[in-house]
């Protein structure tokens, strides 16, 4: 659980955060899609190392927020280039691109970090295809897991489980198709967070019993999304993502 703290700097100034306790060695600060400040920190931490730290990265802090200042409308989806520090939402998280010489191919997370481990660091081609195929295996094994999770949320209604499709498509976040019994998401989806993928599938699910937006579907969406108003809502902030 979160406890909201706020510093007040020397030019009167505020920096409100979120202070999250773990157990873990370092302080790791993460900025949030929509500017807010997210720190996780050790149990045992004091509270004024934890100012200092934040106070510390003020230009790091002032520079992601510029970046962010446009919204999450400025996402491709693949980062424009494979470099250090370019930053990428995924599932609704800030991450940078770390690139790491090693005789270990592979693509890996690290704090607030995704790192890409290369044999041929300075090699861009090389680079965007391990980042490439990582990629689009982590958003459909993302995807996949989702659906095989709330599927049997409607499956009392005998529907039945669909084919799943993944491509970019830019004027909407999922579809169905009735009589393929199939559903196709948008990959941009992997750059919302967990709750807006979900709401998208329960979404498409649904229209496998009802093809329609009758009040019959709506009835049955409430009923598996009760939450469903706020995420659609939410998925809002992310349409830019469609016209990439």
């Amino acid at each position: 659980m979160s406890t909201i703290y706020s510093i007040t700097l020397e030019d009167k100034n505020k920096i409100q955060f979120a202070l999250t306790r773990k157990r873990m060695r370092n302080i790791i600060m993460r900025i949030k899609p929509d500017g807010n400040i997210a720190v996780s920190a050790p149990h045992r931490t004091p509270l004024d190392e934890i100012t200092r730290f934040i106070i510390s990265k003020l230009d790091w802090i002032n520079s992601t927020k510029e970046k962010l200042a446009s919204g999450v409308n400025e996402l491709r989806y693949l980062p424009d280039k494979i470099a250090d520090n370019q930053p990428l939402i995924l599932l609704g998280q800030v991450y940078y691109l770390q690139i790491v010489p090693s005789e270990i191919q592979g693509v890996f997370f690290q704090n607030d970090k995704i790192c890409i481990h290369s044999r041929k660091p300075d090699d861009i081609n090389e680079l965007s295809n391990i980042f490439g195929k990582w990629f689009a295996k982590y958003t459909r094994s993302t995807f996949e897991q989702l659906l095989h999770m709330l599927y049997p949320k409607l499956a009392a209604w005998n529907i039945p489980f669909p084919k799943l499709n993944i491509r970019r498509l830019k004027s909407s976040w999922g579809l169905c198709r009735l009589r393929e019994q199939s559903i196709t998401l948008n990959s941009a989806l992997i750059h919302t967070p967990l709750s807006c993928i979900e709401y998208v599938l329960l979404h498409e699910l649904t229209h496998l019993k009802h093809f329609n937006h009758s009040k019959e579907f709506y009835g049955l969406l409430a009923q598996v999304c009760p939450d469903w108003k706020s995420q659609k809502q939410l998925l809002r902030k992310y349409s830019g993502v469609l016209r990439r």
